[in-house]
């Protein structure tokens, strides 16, 4: 797996978006690390996990505003399928969990459980979600490290750039890589200006931080 070291790409095996702070032995360098992992699916795969028949609904937000989910149009444009974890897509969790897992031991070291939910987001023309945290109300509480899957070829659609509050280049990258990052981090998704942005996104869950 690449990880960036602020929006720059490295051949080290792990490294932090910003330097590592050398003067304290407990401090983990690694809190804000995003890391790239191409091949995770294969065109198929991705073609079919973007159109797999599942019900389909506006994406909710959980804030501030109260303890139940809500649809807030000016937050987030985004349609949404619950990719349930049964017997039909028992691999796709599999295959991310193995790969969240690997980068977690390696260096997150973040406490989890074998909790995993997962969604498939379609941002259509328009499609956008502002600058937000994976992590806050609710069931997403849990939520320890956050998986982004990219399933269309970044030819067929515009916009629709993965960005990060602390820096780095936007992220538009092949069909089949996988993204992963601490669910605390303040990202967004830039408005989709031509085509259809399938996304297939997973979060590993553990105690609530501390």
């Amino acid at each position: 797996m690449r990880f960036a070291r602020g929006g720059r790409n490295t051949t080290a095996p792990f490294a932090a978006r910003s330097a590592p702070v050398q003067d304290d032995p407990s401090e983990n360098p690694y809190m804000a690390a995003v890391g790239l992992k191409p091949g995770i699916f294969t065109p198929d795969e991705c073609l079919w996990l973007s159109h797999v028949p599942l019900p389909a609904a506006a994406a909710e937000i959980y804030d501030s505003h109260g303890p139940d989910a809500r649809i807030d149009r000016e937050l987030r444009r985004t349609r949404e399928r619950l990719l349930p974890r049964n017997h039909e897509f028992r691999w796709v969790f599999h295959r991310l969990g193995v790969l969240a897992r690997e980068a977690n031991d390696h260096g997150y070291r973040f406490q989890l459980d074998e909790r995993m939910t997962a969604h498939l987001l379609e941002y259509e023309p328009d499609g956008f979600f502002d600058w937000h945290m994976d992590l806050g109300r609710g069931p997403t509480a849990s939520r320890k490290l956050t998986t982004v899957t990219f399933l269309t070829p970044p030819d067929e659609y515009e916009g629709g750039e993965l960005l990060f509050m602390d820096g780095g280049e936007p992220m538009r990258p092949e069909q089949g890589t996988t993204a992963i990052f601490p669910s605390y981090l303040l990202h967004k998704v830039n408005p989709v200006t031509r085509g259809n942005r399938f996304t297939l996104v997973a979060w590993l869950h553990g105690p609530c931080f501390s």
